[in-house]
């Protein structure tokens, strides 16, 4: 055993355990303030969302702090409603876990300013399973109030499923903030910044080539017949933290930003939205600089997958100001010392008597022997990793044989991941198989049983194989084949809508409207429509999951399946109505996206599957109507 004299220095814990080994001290403040899972502020480098901005210190004879601390409650309450009001005296302190966990903590200077420090942990909004977590810092001053947010994933990007979970992380208080507050963001009001009609050349070379620029730019263009695809406010606020927002407004601009900047693949324009990095230079390659087309722009999930990418770079980068503990003055220390020998001077007597501190005082613990051991807290030399042993034991990590053994077990582990993807990627494509054959097999029996059906029918008319002549066969012929629908052991259309309903609840969500037009349809081949909703439920789960790689027209293409991503522009208001469905919260769900099961409008033999894939804060699939063809203009 290695004595307490012979020891490396090492960081002591309140509980007698010390910590040796580079960022020994940064281990210890983890461990003691909470443990390895503790309610600790997380990393730069696992940074999701990052903003630092500015408001008046009252806006409309109400303190800002008093709106920030309100909207930040009620988004807390919004997954623990038993969370209390957030106030600007109070502090609030709750236990952590992995999914939740709550402390803030306020410091005032003498009136000359007000600090607030929330650290809150929870689930990510949209990626369940994936805890993250949020801090803030709450800065009053007589002339501004500052806000220092910073959101992060407890093992990083890959945890909330790439880009598209970085892109969702952005504090939906924020948002709340919008009506009431606008906030000062590198150095003006967050805006939308238009581009007039001649200002796209120094667009190019005063902002985006602009060498001292260190903020990603983010260019939307209009659509050719005028508008966009999305409100330029609203991307604007979408990219508070991540990217500053210039929009064309005119078709004509892009031609000129595509001729100034020397290569359409470059540029943007039919209302897509691309994101021009700092450093940015006409000969750089396109794909350095993320482009969102108009298609996918309107997708809420490809969105988020690119601001995500966007704004990555500037989440990290945050810087905080000092914390609410940092600030506060240090507690007295009183160290007593022996005047004669210099030893440390006894501590008072420990709890249970087993030689313990009874109140750690930062310098010093006592040992077994009731000597005082000194505590260094410089970190030491060498690469040592930090370790934790009990009193004065310590783990020698520069044993030969562990070293071996460790570059063995890193090795092996590096194997082991590629092996996972490796099978991961062919689990994928053995899916993406089966989906195909399966859609395929659907439409295959479908021509099978319209053409057993015309066997029946031709069978009825001629039973002997000629013309049928008397008034018998005359009655057969003009008989209707039977009813499928009557036979008991045949699935029905409004099975299959429940059966997907339930084992695909992860990714499809059914109005009631949906299963009322399952319900009124006369649709003769259901197998073919659960085959169509099992294929929508793999697309919709790979959107889901930011691995989808490509827009929902060519995932759906290569399974097979016709779809369209909308209705023709001059659709009527009246014949418009018909696609918007009640959702259970009162709100509407305009459902314009479809897919295409037959070319004739005979309701047995045509179905259309009305759905959206653009639901706000929604990544599923929601279903509005499976049935009948709607009416349009060439059918009235």
């Amino acid at each position: 055993m290695v004595h307490s004299s012979e020891s490396p220095p090492g960081t002591y814990l309140p509980t007698g355990w010390r910590i040796v080994g580079q960022g020994a001290e940064r281990l210890a403040e983890r461990l003691a303030s909470g443990g390895a899972d503790g309610l600790v502020p997380g990393e730069a480098e696992q940074a999701l969302y990052g903003v630092q901005c500015t408001f008046d210190p009252v806006t409309r004879g109400r303190p800002t702090v008093e709106r920030v601390l309100d909207a930040v409650t009620e988004q807390i309450r919004a997954v623990d409603s038993d969370c209390p009001r957030l106030v600007r005296d109070q502090p609030v302190e709750r236990p952590s876990s992995r999914f939740s966990g709550l402390r803030f903590e306020q410091f005032s200077d003498a009136g000359r300013e007000w600090i607030g420090e929330l650290i809150w942990r929870a689930v990510h909004p949209v990626v369940a399973g994936a805890p993250i977590t949020s801090h803030l810092v709450i800065e009053e001053t007589s002339t501004f109030t500052r806000l220092t947010v910073r959101v992060t994933a407890d093992h990083g990007l890959s945890s909330v499923r790439g880009y598209v979970g970085a892109g969702q992380a952005q504090p939906a208080f924020l948002r709340a903030l919008r009506p009431d507050l606008t906030p000062i963001w590198l150095g003006g009001p967050l805006k939308a910044h238009v581009i007039q009609r001649h200002g796209v050349l120094d667009l190019v070379h005063s902002i985006l080539a602009a060498s001292n620029r260190d903020v990603p730019v983010a260019v939307l263009a209009p659509l050719e017949a005028g508008g966009f695809v999305v409100d330029p406010e609203d991307l604007a606020w979408d990219l508070l933290g991540r990217a500053r927002l210039y929009v064309l407004t005119e078709h004509r601009q892009t031609f000129d930003l595509s001729d100034v900047v020397g290569d359409r693949r470059m540029s943007c324009y039919w209302g897509a939205v691309r994101c021009y990095f700092p450093g940015w230079s006409r000969h750089d390659d396109p794909y350095e600089h993320p482009l969102l087309v108009g298609e996918r722009l309107a997708d809420p999930i490809l969105r988020a997958t690119w601001l995500g990418e966007v704004g990555l770079p500037m989440g990290r980068r945050i810087e905080f100001p000092s914390s609410v503990r940092e600030r506060r003055p240090p507690p007295d220390i009183e160290v007593r010392t022996s005047e004669s020998t210099g030893a440390a001077a006894d501590l008072p007597n420990d709890r249970d008597g087993s030689g313990g501190p009874d109140v750690p005082n930062g310098l010093g613990v006592r040992d077994r022997s009731g000597d005082a051991a000194p505590i260094s807290l410089a970190e030491p030399e060498g690469d040592v990793a930090p370790t934790v042993d009990r009193e004065d034991s310590a783990v020698d990590r520069t044993d030969p044989a562990r070293a071996a053994l460790s570059l063995s077990l890193d090795e092996l582990l590096r194997e082991v991941r590629a092996l996972r993807s490796s099978v991961g990627g062919l689990t994928d494509e053995v899916e993406r198989l089966r989906t195909i054959s399966s859609v395929r097999s659907s439409s295959t029996n479908a021509i099978e049983r319209r053409l057993g059906r015309l066997e029946d029918i031709l069978g009825h008319v001629f039973p002997d194989g000629s013309p049928s002549s008397g008034p018998e066969e005359e009655a057969e012929a003009g008989t209707s084949p039977p009813d499928e629908s009557s036979d008991d052991g045949r699935t029905t259309l409004p099975q299959v809508v429940n059966d997907s309903a339930e084992s695909h609840a992860d990714t499809l969500v059914f109005l009631d409207s949906a299963h009322h037009s399952a319900a009124e349809s006369p649709y003769e081949d259901p197998e073919r429509v659960r085959a169509i909703l099992d294929a929508m439920a793999r697309v919709a789960r790979r959107r889901r999951d930011g691995v989808l790689g490509t827009s929902l027209r060519e995932a759906f293409g290569d399974l097979g399946i016709d779809y369209r991503s909308g209705i023709a522009r001059s659709t009527p208001a009246r014949l418009r109505e018909q696609y918007r469905f009640a959702a259970p919260n009162g709100d509407y769900v305009e459902a314009e996206e479809h897919i295409v099961l037959g070319n004739t409008y005979d309701p047995r033999r045509c179905l259309r599957l009305y759905f959206s894939s653009r639901v706000p804060n929604e990544p599923r699939f929601v279903i509005g109507h499976v049935g009948r063809h709607f009416e349009v203009r060439s059918s009235t």
